[in-house]
């Protein structure tokens, strides 16, 4: 093998699964957990308010973080080395997902502030 030599590597097609909806709820739920606790004071009328509207919205992003995910995921992709293949791999797992869920937190803090 030569020093310049490029792996690649194939990606599995995923299968659905039963609990799909369940988990983007839990994910959904705890996010707007960590959003609330993050983004605001200490008035618990008002942190109430925004984590019941933000599951919603973050439930709404997660699905189409993961359409996105689905729809965009190349098939095989090419690295330079092992450690390039394995941050690919985190990424496509969990970044279109996690990017569309900090997207939905804005959107749903927008609302709330009426900004």
């Amino acid at each position: 093998m030569s020093v310049n030599s490029v792996n690649a590597v194939r990606m599995s097609p995923e299968t659905s699964s039963d609990n799909y909806y369940q988990k983007a709820i839990i994910i959904a739920v705890l996010w707007s957990l960590i959003g609330t606790a993050c983004f605001l004071e200490p008035p618990q009328k008002m942190t109430f308010v925004l984590f019941i509207l933000g599951v919603p919205v973050n439930f709404i992003a997660y699905l189409i973080g993961d359409w996105f995910r689905r729809f965009t995921t190349p098939a095989f992709f090419t690295a330079d080395g092992a450690m390039n293949i394995f941050f690919k791999k985190i990424f496509w797992k969990i970044g279109p997902q996690t990017i569309a869920l900090v997207i939905g937190s804005l959107i749903c803090i927008g609302l709330y502030y009426g900004e």
